[in-house]
């Protein structure tokens, strides 16, 4: 039998019944707003004080000689601010009540406890290891994470995994199961069953408020190389900052993704990886049969606890759980032979294409010719020569930063009168331009020119024999002569 699988927020049994019924409310002051203790998350049970008070008003009874009615929301703030008023709201997994007293201040715990489970006969839950292992090859290292996950994220709750996990595999074989045991282990309520990439795309984080695990299915981004770095606060950030609908909300972060995909290597992983934790499935879908039994085992639906979770619950605390490392919450997660493949797939093609091209040389890259960046930037979006790289190319950030990577430089400076940001590219930084502008001679000139990539004779016109007073001298408001 499931245990505690809430805290519900019992009146004093003193009270009247009206009252009881309205002190199963409290108010949050810094959200402006009143919360059903027994569903904080669930956004009908979160009320502005007028919506508040009209929902409630029938409740109160006339007193006194004139038949006033108090306000519910008075009830509240002005009677019981001891036990029904509280500063902010707060993730606590470890601890079991909702109204938790910090050294500083007073929160309302919108985590859900884990359910325990009392098993009076364990017996090894066969059905569900023997799925774990089928959905990962049967491979025992892999079995293994995926059980110490569990693992901590039910005896451990107070410590958030620094690292996700990502499967991916064929439609239909159940893979996704694994993050329906998962949810129903830590408790339902603490979990978004049903997440997707629009929404971890988007501008709102409201499917992140209040749960300790996030199951994102079809994931399919394998051009998308800022996915990586959108996720990644979600692991390395102990504060979060959400952006939710008609407000915002800054809470301790006890968030956990567990990520499905129906196609190979999903999203880009970066090289050097601390992550993500990926592997793919390769077994085919079975028989109805087999997943008729799975369904009895792990529960019929989202929210019905079937006759093997208790035997897990079991099965960690007693297997798992003894061997479980002290430190496992903040190690990187085992690099696997997928993790490895991904990396190497998830190239960021602008990389693979500088290297190429600087290794040949010529045009723009040739080493210290110098040249209009825009022009350079004409040049790789052009499919004809740079085919392939047309999405990246969109993504500002990621542009610059490899360029950078790559040795390429840039300056803003004078051309012929007009302000131009110039690029060439020297890896080793020897200072080449400044050595090269600093040169005002007629022989300076010239050998400026003849280091200047400028195919459609954007900046000078004419070759670089005529007369240097053909053209202008390059000029900064940083560095005289350049």
């Amino acid at each position: 039998m499931s245990k505690d699988s809430r805290r519900p927020n019992v009146p004093t049994p003193a009270k009247p019944i009206w009252q009881q019924q309205i002190l199963q409310w409290v108010y949050v002051n810094q959200e402006d707003k009143f919360y059903l203790t027994a569903d904080p998350t669930n956004p009908l049970k979160q009320l502005k004080t007028h919506q508040f008070d009209l929902e409630h008003q029938h409740l109160v009874p006339a007193q006194g000689k004139q038949k006033r009615r108090v306000k519910p929301s008075n009830l509240i703030q002005k009677f019981n601010p001891e036990t029904n008023v509280v500063r902010a709201l707060a993730m606590e997994p470890a601890i079991r009540d909702r109204l938790v007293v910090l050294p500083d201040l007073k929160v309302l715990n919108i985590c859900d406890p884990v359910p325990t489970y009392k098993v009076e006969n364990p017996r090894r839950p066969q059905v569900i290891l023997n799925h774990i292992d089928y959905i990962l090859g049967g491979d025992k290292e892999l079995t293994k994470h995926v059980l110490n996950v569990m693992c901590h994220m039910v005896f451990r709750p107070e410590t958030r995994l620094t690292h996700g996990t990502l499967i991916s595999g064929k439609s239909g074989t159940g893979k996704s199961s694994i993050g329906n045991i998962t949810a129903k282990l830590i408790g339902v309520n603490n979990a978004n069953l049903s997440v997707d990439m629009a929404q971890v795309k988007g501008g709102f984080q409201d499917w992140q408020l209040g749960k300790r695990l996030a199951l994102i299915h079809e994931v399919k981004e394998p051009n998308n190389h800022a996915l990586f770095n959108k996720v990644k606060p979600i692991y390395s950030e102990d504060e979060q900052h959400l952006n939710i609908k008609h407000g915002s909300v800054y809470i301790a972060n006890h968030l956990h993704l567990q990520m499905f995909s129906n196609e190979l290597y999903p999203f880009p992983i970066e090289e050097g990886n601390r992550r993500i934790w990926y592997s793919h499935s390769s077994v085919e879908k079975r028989c109805d049969d087999y997943y008729a039994e799975l369904r009895d085992a792990i529960g019929h639906g989202n929210r019905e606890i079937g006759a093997e979770i208790p035997h897990l619950y079991h099965h960690l605390e007693t297997e798992i759980l003894p061997d479980l490392p002290s430190n496992f919450a903040y190690t990187a997660p085992p690099e696997t032979e997928w993790t490895r493949k991904a990396i190497s797939a998830s190239r960021n093609p602008l990389a693979q294409l500088l290297e190429d091209r600087l290794a040949v040389g010529g045009k723009f890259f040739e080493t210290k010719k110098w040249f209009l960046k825009s022009a350079f930037l004409s040049h790789l979006r052009d499919p004809s020569e740079s085919n392939g790289i047309s999405n990246i190319m969109r993504n500002g950030l990621v542009v610059e930063s490899t360029l950078e990577a790559h040795g390429f430089r840039q300056a803003r400076v004078q051309v012929n009168g007009k302000p131009r940001t110039i690029g060439w590219f020297d890896p080793d930084e020897t200072h080449w331009r400044e050595d090269l502008f600093k040169d005002t001679t007629r022989e300076g000139l010239t050998a400026k020119q003849k280091q200047c990539y400028d195919a459609d004779f954007t900046l000078y016109h004419g070759s670089a024999t005529e007369e240097p007073e053909d053209f202008e001298l390059l000029e900064t408001h940083e560095e005289k002569g350049l």
